[in-house]
């Protein structure tokens, strides 16, 4: 598992034939976007879309969305502006664990399980197996690591293979829970994530996001329903018990 004690991190991605930093301007208006706000909206966009890796319909939607809603609030709530989204696991990684033959097989270079697997679901790097047969396959391209530990299951003398997990240290916690309610993108979004989180909401309606607060001051149990709605979708699609 991957513990993180400050959540300040941004992700690269290479989009063949795309420029990351643009939307398709016939839907969406120009935000004068940044790379970094591209390469956040790709994270969120695979996370939600669950696919090996997401279609650029998802990538625009979250693009926009997502920095559209710091444009509206972000002069009233400067925090927007300070986290970025946070996956619940490393992208491009999974930690597999080996019997311990195959283990054996592996460091001893006579292993052919590897080299059977499709180009695309070889891994770019990966360690020898510690004495537990555990190993890390690591890939250069994004994918999502839940769909990639399903299309790497049935690898010969595998015993587990799983994502590998952030998790945090004392009060941390993920800086946006990005969801759906409907067609509309909501988020949950943490004010201080690492010290003492602070949730406030926000929904888009009609295309324009609207603030509701903190999360802690409302009383409207429509909008309570729609808060845990967010919640059980980010759990879900985390694979994550909490």
């Amino acid at each position: 598992m991957t513990c993180v004690f400050c959540i300040s991190f941004l992700f690269v991605h290479n989009c063949e034939n795309e420029d990351v930093n643009e939307m398709n301007n016939e839907f969406y208006p120009d935000l004068g976007l940044l790379e970094e706000d591209s390469l956040e909206a790709f994270d969120i966009s695979l996370f939600m879309d669950e696919s090996l890796l997401p279609s650029i319909e998802t990538y625009e939607f979250q693009l926009y969305h997502i920095n559209y809603l710091r444009q509206t609030w972000g002069d009233s709530l400067p925090f927007l502006y300070l986290f970025r989204f946070l996956p619940p696991w490393v992208i491009g990684e999974v930690i597999i664990g080996f019997d311990s033959t195959t283990a054996d097989s592996i460091r001893s270079g006579q292993y052919q399980g590897i080299s059977s697997l499709p180009d695309s679901l070889q891994p770019d790097s990966f360690e020898i197996p510690d004495r537990l047969g555990i190993t890390v396959f690591r890939y250069d391209e994004k994918y999502h690591p839940i769909r990639l530990s399903e299309m790497l299951a049935d690898l010969p003398g595998i015993d587990f293979v799983e994502s590998n997990v952030v998790g945090f240290i004392g009060w941390g916690t993920y800086p946006i829970l990005p969801g759906m309610i409907g067609e509309d993108a909501a988020y949950i979004i943490v004010e201080a994530p690492s010290s003492s989180p602070v949730d406030h909401y926000f929904r888009y309606k009609k295309g324009n996001p609207e603030y509701y607060g903190m999360v802690k001051l409302i009383t409207d149990s429509l909008i309570q329903a729609e808060i845990e709605t967010v919640r059980t979708q980010f759990k879900e699609r985390s694979g994550l018990i909490w």
